[in-house]
């Protein structure tokens, strides 16, 4: 009998250990404000001083648009229908400290945190 308490100790340790290693706890879409004319300007700066290696060349000499389009490739997608309507107007108003809706609510870490980051799964943004 000890034996088997102490296996069943070790493989719930294990089992805990693997879940904590594998559990996605970030956010599965991030909305922010992004100035990408700030970004673009301040190309190839770190901590103050300014290293304009080849890409940060390129980067900076783009027009803002082409700019845009390459820093963000493949990380960028387009969305529609109402149901993404109420998804940028509580992403906003969770941004601004501003009320949001109340079935919006239980998506926020808390009441008394102030992240203003909506926490949802991949098929629950409506």
């Amino acid at each position: 009998m000890e034996l088997w308490r102490r296996v069943i100790l070790l493989g719930s340790i294990f089992a805990a250990i693997l879940v904590a290693l594998f559990a996605s706890l970030s956010p599965v879409v991030i909305v922010q404000h992004v100035d990408f004319a700030d970004r673009q300007r301040n190309e190839g700066s770190y901590m103050g001083f300014r290293l304009m290696t080849e890409r940060a060349q390129h980067l900076a000499a783009l027009p803002l648009h082409d700019y845009i389009a390459e820093v963000t490739k493949g990380r960028l997608f387009i969305v529609g229908g109402p149901g993404w309507e109420a998804v940028a107007v509580n992403a906003l108003a969770a941004a601004r400290r501003m009320p949001i809706a109340a079935e919006w609510q239980r998506r926020l870490p808390s009441d008394r945190y102030p992240s203003g980051v909506l926490f949802s799964g991949p098929m629950k943004l409506r």
